[in-house]
């Protein structure tokens, strides 16, 4: 099984490199999507930024907390981020939004939620 240590140190580099994405060139990261980057995309995308580097934080410095009433509120919290961000991704493709592109992310998103949810299961 995986360890939450694992998991959040491995999150916390998939979320610090998604913040400088987001913040230096967010409209490359949509365009990769198919998706065309106005003006409001890029401001969005910048908006973005800071909460990337928010959860590279959280889980970083809470990669070695072993109270397990702390790791399961981390680990239900990303399960809901990730989740939550891998659904928006399949329903833009549903949409005609986004490319197929945007199933590769959301297998990626869905990773991290099924990692956490690892966690969760090791405990119990």
């Amino acid at each position: 099984m995986i360890s939450f240590r694992i998991v959040c140190s491995l999150t916390a580099v998939v979320c610090i490199v998604l913040f400088g994405i987001f913040l230096a060139a967010p409209g490359f990261y949509v365009a990769v999507y198919g998706v065309r980057a106005d003006a409001s995309g890029m401001f969005l995308g910048n908006r973005a930024a800071p909460v990337f580097l928010g959860l590279a934080a959280l889980c970083w410095l809470l990669r070695r907390q072993t109270e397990p009433e702390v790791q399961a509120a981390v680990s239900l919290s990303m399960i809901l981020i990730f989740g939550g961000i891998k659904i928006t991704g399949i329903w833009a493709y549903f949409q005609d939004v986004a490319t197929a592109s945007i199933l590769v992310a959301a297998a990626g998103e869905c990773a991290i939620a099924f990692a956490f949810g690892q966690t969760l299961r090791t405990r119990h």
